[in-house]
């Protein structure tokens, strides 16, 4: 258990650090720079990308039958009273945003990405919220 609660504790850090650049970052579509739509993109993938690896490592760790896409690692987790039913729908319906931005299809545009850093990162803060609660009860 020890091993299982680094390895998430690892991810929690790589979500933190991300979700502090993308808060403190100025971001205006029309004003940044390339380089920081870059960097605010690529933050914004990596907090997701460790949300779903916690989520799929909780998954593999409980003895879970592992979904067959990522939305439904938070689907999962809800089912199984880890996250709430609302955040599962919300973390799962972000994770598709992390398919459009590492692999950019169905391009994501520089408004749509502000909108989510403005709505959407309070689902991520909730998500560390509930992993820290799930990892006090093993």
């Amino acid at each position: 258990m020890n091993e299982e609660k680094e390895t998430i504790k690892s991810k929690i850090e790589v979500i933190k650090e991300n979700l502090d650049y993308l808060e403190e970052e100025e971001f205006s579509p029309r004003e940044s720079s390339f380089r920081v739509i870059q960097a605010i993109r690529h933050s914004l993938f990596e907090a997701i990308q460790a949300s779903i690896d916690i989520a799929s490592h909780i998954i593999s760790e409980e003895g879970y039958k592992r979904p067959n896409n990522y939305s439904d690692l938070f689907l999962k987790l809800s089912k199984e009273d880890i996250l709430s039913d609302e955040l599962g729908k919300r973390l799962a319906q972000m994770s598709k945003f992390r398919n459009v931005l590492i692999h950019r299809y169905g391009e994501l545009s520089d408004r749509e990405i502000k909108e989510i850093i403005e709505n959407d990162l309070k689902d991520l803060k909730d998500f560390l919220e509930q992993i820290y609660d799930y990892m006090e009860e093993d």
